[in-house]
């Protein structure tokens, strides 16, 4: 009876201990689509996953040039572009935003690539609503699956097509992060590179982070 009475409270303690180092973890969901404000949105995400209570899945959405419609969501061409077509800036701006992903992933020590997962998929779809939907299904089966942790994260870049931002949500924080508001429930943070603009407001020399619930 003793013998079974030490494995009982051996075996409570260990759940309680698994229970406790459960609920202080908190998972990340990052999607990348390219850009300034994704890349230092990259970087804060990896430095949070120093923390070994944290894991981070980081979706790099693709787009697939065989359409001939791909644009960089929230690439604007100047003055200077217009002898190149946009699909060719497009593509050139796509092949910088995957070296810099992959020059970082590349990087991570192996104590951090078994808690940050990179994945990747293709998309054809060349309007910012379709490639929002399929990050919002996506942070859908990312976020809150295990709800006895400290909490899920969604980071997000602030500049990604706000030709439709006519909510003051979408006008402050950008219209990828009105999506993942209003499709999925958890905290969102939104990052914005040094020199961007928010509603005329210029940021020139810090990053911009903004937290909403």
């Amino acid at each position: 009876t003793s013998h079974l009475s030490t494995i009982s409270l051996r075996d409570r303690h260990l759940a309680d201990l698994s229970r406790t180092v459960g609920e202080r973890s908190h998972h990340i969901f990052f999607p990348f689509l390219g850009g300034s404000d994704d890349k230092v949105a990259l970087r804060i995400v990896l430095l949070l996953s120093k923390n070994s209570n944290v894991t981070a899945t980081i979706l790099h959405v693709r787009k697939d040039s065989s359409t001939g419609a791909v644009q960089e969501i929230g690439k604007v061409a100047t003055a200077d572009d217009d002898s190149k077509p946009k699909t060719t800036i497009a593509e050139e701006s796509q092949d910088q935003d995957i070296t810099f992903l992959h020059s970082l992933r590349d990087s991570l020590p192996n104590t951090m690539s078994e808690r940050v997962i990179f994945t990747e998929i293709s998309t054809s779809q060349s309007s910012s609503k379709a490639v929002m939907e399929t990050v919002i299904e996506f942070a859908k089966s990312e976020v809150n699956q295990s709800p006895r942790n400290a909490g899920d994260l969604v980071v997000v870049g602030r500049h990604h097509d706000e030709s439709n931002a006519y909510s003051e949500v979408a006008k402050a924080l950008g219209g990828l992060a009105e999506g993942v508001l209003g499709g999925v429930r958890c905290s969102v943070l939104v990052v914005q590179a040094a020199g961007g603009s928010v509603r005329g407001r210029k940021e020139s020399n810090v990053d911009e982070i903004r937290f909403a619930r």
